[in-house]
């Protein structure tokens, strides 16, 4: 099995194992949980950002719902998920059929992938793909992203022309980023 959809081309890991995986239906995560797929779009993309290519490593609701306009305007969205299933959007209420409601409001349109960019392979693998993207989205606390050894340096030797939007709700710097 291969994931073309997100430009990886390598082997797709098994469910409950993932290093990278198209989240295509239910998705059984080592904890036990089980998440729902994104919805997946099948029309061809359209709109004045068609052509532009969004990797979504935010969680909860700025950011992703951020990106989630710009796959509403064409641009090609992939969320990108621990295996942890980390996004505290996933344990809100109201849940229909089992999956939260902003959960599916903040990420629609997306395509969605399962990559743990903590461990050496994950973020291998994340740098390769970084060259398939024009933008990264992410919201993580101050330096995590530089803890997991992806800082924005890095970043841009995978991919110099990619475009890093940090969306933190206390800034890059002072006091209480």
């Amino acid at each position: 099995m291969r994931n073309t959809d997100c430009g990886y081309t390598g082997p797709v890991a098994k469910t409950g194992t993932a290093v990278c995986g198209l989240v295509r239906s239910s998705h059984t995560l080592p904890c036990g949980n089980t998440k729902e797929s994104l919805p997946l779009k099948t029309h061809p993309n359209t709109g004045a950002l068609a052509g532009v290519r969004i990797l979504d490593m935010a969680t909860v609701l700025a950011a992703p719902f951020g990106a989630t306009l710009c796959a509403d305007h064409g641009a090609e969205v992939v969320k990108l998920e621990l295996p942890d299933g980390s996004d505290p959007l996933r344990g809100l209420q109201p849940v229909k059929d089992g999956v939260p409601l902003w959960w599916k409001v903040a990420n629609r349109g997306k395509k969605g992938i399962t990559l743990d960019v903590r461990k050496p392979q994950g973020r291998e693998l994340l740098l390769r793909m970084l060259a398939q993207f024009d933008v990264l989205v992410e919201n993580f606390r101050t330096g995590t992203m530089d803890r997991w050894g992806l800082d924005a340096q890095t970043l841009l030797q995978a991919n110099p022309r990619l475009v890093i939007l940090r969306l933190t709700g206390f800034g890059q710097t002072g006091p209480y980023a």
